[in-house]
């Protein structure tokens, strides 16, 4: 393992340092560019050790002087140093490359796996701290927001795709300019969006979210028209440990309750309870209205209600497959017929071509909307 001296590295007996023109990047990204430096380095100065000492053991029976040894020692120490500069440009390549491979195109944010992975690695860290921080950090939360730009759909049959592409990445660069370097901010879909703030005061966590909310707000989508959006907010206390999609689906049904509610606000999620805060355009700022847990309770009753009427259309559909299939086995007796075979060539009126495959499909919708109705149970 490499260890830190000064300005450079200490592997073994022999040292690295990092090109100055490294400087010029930022404190996060010198640090990740670092990580990948460092790691080069300590492959190519491993390699260059091995040889030295197979080197030094070598020759024609004679082991080799001090003095020729710190030669050899000082040809190699010449060969890492002059290998510093390359070594850094490869790494700031394979830097950039992650991270291409972790943004959003268009917004230059994060894309949906990228953010999973921090969210991930954050909430391991946080929960790490437990015990071990001050009372300060004790007090502190991860706050989870989902959001979605409202009336998306309209606006982009107004001004066409490419000026849609234009705002979403003024919208971005708004976000960027009002979350800290440890937060993170990505697109995980057309108009919607998610945000991890970390290291959150628990009494901030309203000025923390809606500073954000009010620079969005401040986005022209056309001359004297400002984007809106519908947010779910929750707050993750140290100590648990939360599943991503289960965040997801809270904040997610939060921001449904904020359409629901009239749109430009957010729905705070703190255990069982939901508060609407709607955007007060005049003051610029954000006021509570009445809790939304009621919303939740109809919301489950209306997804179970579309639940029912699916399975009910998808066994009326199975119950005509069977019909069909045994009247086809009695045309066709003596000949193997399976029921795999039959479904694939089978076709209704109503539900279209169902296989194997569909049916599997359809399966496993139900499953996650059965879940979704056992979300946030209101006694």
């Amino acid at each position: 393992m490499s260890e830190r001296k000064g300005d450079g590295f200490e592997f073994g007996s022999m040292w690295y340092g990092v090109p100055k023109k490294a400087n010029y990047l930022k404190v996060e990204e010198r640090r990740q560019v670092e990580e990948i430096y460092h790691d080069l380095m300590a492959r190519f100065v491993g390699r260059q050790m091995g040889s030295f000492n197979k080197l030094s053991d070598r020759d024609i029976g004679v082991t080799p002087s001090e003095d020729i040894i710190k030669a050899r020692s000082d040809v190699f120490q010449g060969n890492i140093k002059a290998l510093e500069s390359e070594v850094w440009e490869e790494a700031l390549e394979r830097y950039r490359a992650k991270r291409e491979a972790e943004l959003d195109e268009t917004t230059g944010l994060l894309n949906k796996n990228a953010f999973g992975v921090k969210y991930e690695e954050e909430l391991k860290k946080f929960n790490n701290l437990e015990g071990e921080g001050d009372e300060s950090d004790e007090k502190e939360v991860m706050v989870f927001m989902h959001f979605d730009i409202d009336f998306f759909r309209q606006i982009n049959e107004i001004i066409k795709h490419q000026a849609v592409d234009l705002v979403l990445m003024k919208m971005a660069e708004k976000i960027k300019s009002r979350i800290r370097p440890f937060d993170a901010a990505a697109r995980v879909g057309g108009d919607e969006f998610e945000i991890l703030f970390t290291h959150v005061d628990e009494q901030k966590v309203l000025e923390v979210v809606e500073t954000v909310l009010i620079i969005i707000g401040e986005t022209e989508w056309a001359p004297g028209q400002k984007l809106s959006v519908s947010a779910g907010v929750h707050v993750i206390k140290r100590g648990t440990n939360p599943y991503f999609a289960n965040e997801k689906d809270k904040t997610d049904t939060g921001a449904y309750i904020s359409k629901q509610r009239g749109r430009d606000g957010f729905t705070l999620i703190e255990d069982k309870e939901y508060t609407f805060f709607k955007h007060d355009r005049e003051h610029n700022t954000f006021v509570a209205g009445r809790d939304a847990s009621g919303l939740i309770k109809d919301f489950r009753v209306t997804l179970a209600n579309c639940i029912h009427e699916v399975e009910a259309s998808l066994q009326r559909s199975i119950e005509t497959i069977l019909i069909f299939f045994e009247e086809e086995k009695e045309r066709k007796k003596g000949s193997a017929v399976s029921l795999a075979d039959y479904m694939e060539k089978f076709y209704h009126v109503n539900t279209g071509n169902i296989n194997d495959l569909t049916l599997k499909q359809i399966a496993e919708l139900l499953f996650m909307a059965r879940n979704a109705t056992k979300f946030g149970e209101v006694s």
